[in-house]
């Protein structure tokens, strides 16, 4: 009998962060932000984040509709998962409950002021599993309204070592 997908997010607080390079982001966007208004890309310096930028992403917001369109996706994140989303809307992806969750996320951040962690847990098929925490940071050319999504994932891992993917039979 195949496996049905199994699809989960949960926001977090932001004091669950552990992986340092997550934290190290949410340090400098914090410092590159200025009173009441949202950090610009240029003032946070993403990629200038050597721990972090193989597990980044650079999303530009896209409006009227909104849409999300990867603008940088490190490359850490594309070995996990043998894919390199650069150029690509979020609208487009699949499987599409997966995309409704991923969207919710970054509508958030999107027309929010401040970042959003959640973790999510998936299994698409008897191979495909993921386990990650992601960190949604929103910048702003103008501080007002966001129009990129600084997003730092970080792979849960089996053993210490085991890459991000789990087997089939590891629970969700």
């Amino acid at each position: 009998m195949p496996l049905e997908d199994e699809i989960e997010s949960v926001n977090l607080p932001l004091s669950a962060i552990e992986a340092p390079h997550m934290q190290a982001a949410l340090d400098r966007w914090r410092a590159a932000a200025r009173v009441g208004a949202l950090p610009s890309e240029r003032a946070a310096d993403p990629l200038g984040l050597a721990e972090a930028a193989g597990y980044a992403a650079l999303i530009d917001v896209l409006r009227n509709p909104l849409d999300f369109r990867f603008r940088y996706f490190g490359a850490d994140m594309a070995a996990v998962l043998d894919a390199d989303y650069t150029g690509r809307r979020v609208s487009e992806l699949e499987p599409r409950r997966y995309i409704g969750l991923l969207m919710e996320g970054y509508v958030s951040a999107a027309n929010g002021r401040d970042p959003v962690l959640h973790h999510l847990r998936m299994r698409l098929d008897a191979r495909r599993r993921w386990s990650y925490s992601r960190l949604l940071l929103p910048l702003s050319s103008s501080g007002n309204t966001a129009d990129t999504i600084w997003a730092v994932t970080h792979y849960d891992h089996e053993g210490g070592n085991a890459p991000a993917v789990r087997s089939a039979d590891a629970p969700i």
